[in-house]
């Protein structure tokens, strides 16, 4: 199984706006970067059998963007556990809940969020940082899912500016 984990694109800042955090939207900025973005994974020849999204506004924008432009036709699924305050282990028990027929999965959340899932993953601690700006990718790839951790290789960690 391949898993790309994609961090929301840029949204109206906390300061600025009145709703809830969950309920923040991406900027006209952060929406056209995402569209950007997705034309380069798109280049990249990268392919998603399923699109998994926090319930967060920005993030479910984020995850519509991008399986637009990729024709992804399973519909997108919004998980709880991709959310700001998810749980990892839901995370892991979702994936390994899937169909077998669903091995290229795409997985829009937030920070620090993501960078403790791929760490967790690769290591099986929670406590190696990565940088995931905000439009930036990370592919992984598992042979297994585990409760502990350590399953995953590191693909790709690939910057906005890069795409």
């Amino acid at each position: 199984m391949k898993i790309t984990l994609l961090r929301h694109g840029e949204a109206v800042e906390m300061s600025e706006w009145k709703g809830t955090d969950s309920d923040r939207p991406l900027t006209e900025k952060g929406r056209e970067k995402m569209e950007e973005i997705s034309k380069s994974i798109s280049r990249l020849g990268w392919k998603f059998d399923l699109v998994f999204s926090s319930p967060y506004q920005r993030a479910k924008a984020t995850a519509e963007i991008v399986a637009g432009e990729l024709n992804i036709a399973e519909p997108i699924r919004v998980s709880e556990a991709m959310s700001c305050e998810g749980d990892m282990m839901d995370i892991v028990k979702e994936l390994k809940e899937l169909d077998s027929n669903f091995e290229r999965i795409l997985m829009v959340g937030h920070e620090p969020h993501l960078s403790s899932l791929i760490s967790f993953l690769i290591t099986g601690e929670t406590s190696y940082s990565f940088e995931m700006k905000k439009g930036g990718l990370c592919r992984l790839e598992l042979d297994s899912l585990s409760e502990e951790g350590r399953c995953a290789r590191l693909l790709a960690l690939i910057p906005p500016k890069v795409l």
